[in-house]
């Protein structure tokens, strides 16, 4: 889902067939996540078959692409052991918060071709991921899995070490994080 996203929830840019096709996935991967059965061959065919197309670069040909979200789970995964998927599902809705104004377009078009509502308020959106990460059971709480108190420090140290002190689509993502 994050890794359509990094792809999707950029700015706005014309490119038709790479937002439908990424609307498409993110539909098929909630209604996966909506009627997950551990049983079921052909849930887990479609769920490798839509994983395998988020990550083949097809739909981020030509358009804007962000990957915030997953610099800064790396580092959280590579500090505290947190698997990926629940670094990105903790990441991401508190970075979109920190970036709706930018990305309040595209936050928008998802509400409406992704999840089926209309709102003028990207938070709506992002409370609608929220609750799909939910839903699967995970916490969005980095408390929930490290005691540490100098994450921000060291989350920080590790990007600007990795060389990610700007970054995202429009390269507003910096190490200020203590001014916001």
């Amino acid at each position: 889902f994050v890794h359509t996203c990094e792809q999707y929830l950029t700015q706005s840019h014309g490119a038709m067939a790479q937002d439908y096709y990424a609307e498409g996935l993110l539909r098929g991967l909630i209604e996966l996540a909506n009627n997950y059965d551990k049983k079921d061959d052909t849930w887990y065919a479609n769920l490798m078959w839509m994983a395998n197309q988020a990550l083949n670069g097809l739909i981020g040909l030509g358009v804007p692409q962000d990957w915030g979200t997953h610099f800064i789970g790396h580092e959280l995964s590579g500090l505290y052991g947190i698997d990926h998927a629940r670094t990105l599902a903790i990441i991401q809705p508190n970075l979109l918060r920190e970036l709706k104004d930018e990305k309040k377009d595209k936050l928008l078009q998802m509400g409406k071709n992704v999840f089926g509502i209309v709102t003028n308020d990207a938070e709506d959106v992002i409370i609608k991921i929220e609750q799909l990460y939910k839903s699967l059971n995970i916490d969005l709480k980095l408390s929930a899995y490290t005691d540490d108190k100098d994450i921000k420090t060291n989350v920080t140290t590790l990007l600007e070490k990795h060389g990610f002190t700007k970054f995202g689509d429009r390269e507003t993502i910096t190490l200020d994080i203590e001014d916001r």
